[in-house]
């Protein structure tokens, strides 16, 4: 069970940093991305103190 997690979780993590570098990668996504970004950790903030 743990081994089967530990494989989803990898494969999670690989899916999201290259997605990570495909935005890294063009800049014209870093202003939105960074927006969204920057909104999402208020939002959670907000959240979390409310």
């Amino acid at each position: 069970m743990l081994d089967t997690l530990g494989t989803a979780v990898e494969f999670i993590w690989g899916q999201f940093t290259d997605m990570a570098a495909e935005l890294l990668s063009t800049p014209l996504f870093l202003i939105p991305v960074g927006i969204f970004v920057v909104g999402a950790a208020i939002g959670l903030v907000k959240r979390i103190i409310g």
